[in-house]
């Protein structure tokens, strides 16, 4: 019965490979799954430390992660992005966020529609459109 069920499982495998290369179907859940994934991370890690703040969040991370943190994490957030949101800070705290926002709501928010249009047709809006369907809730 193993013998069978692990050829079973074996065929399947091979089967969806060349169902995935055909409609490509697969490879855009896989996708999907690995974005909506990495966004669940992301709001768990905020949680942590909005609850716990960054040493208490580094206490309940996994011991690889927090030695990529300590290691690799001035890569990921060096001068230029410290910099660049030091940049925004300022102009929030000077008004000049305030002031672009009125005028851009004053426009007609172009300039936005035209961004969330932009947003809206990236690679992982369309895989959504594609997975929705297949998603059972």
């Amino acid at each position: 019965m193993t013998g069978f069920f692990m050829k079973f499982l074996f065929a399947a495998r091979l089967w969806r490979g060349v169902f995935a290369r055909r409609t490509g179907v697969f490879q855009d859940v896989a996708k999907f799954k690995r974005i909506r994934w990495r966004a669940q991370r992301r709001i768990a890690l905020a949680e942590l430390m909005q609850r716990h703040g960054v040493h208490g969040m580094r206490q309940r991370i996994s011991a690889t992660a927090l030695y990529g943190d300590l290691t690799r994490g001035s890569r990921v957030i060096g001068k230029p992005s410290r910099a660049a949101m030091r940049q925004i800070l300022r102009e929030i705290r000077g008004g000049k966020f305030a002031r672009e926002w009125m005028r851009e709501n004053a426009a007609g928010l172009r300039r936005m529609k035209k961004s969330q249009r932009a947003s809206a047709e990236n690679s992982v809006e369309k895989t959504w459109a594609k997975v929705k369907p297949l998603a059972q809730y």
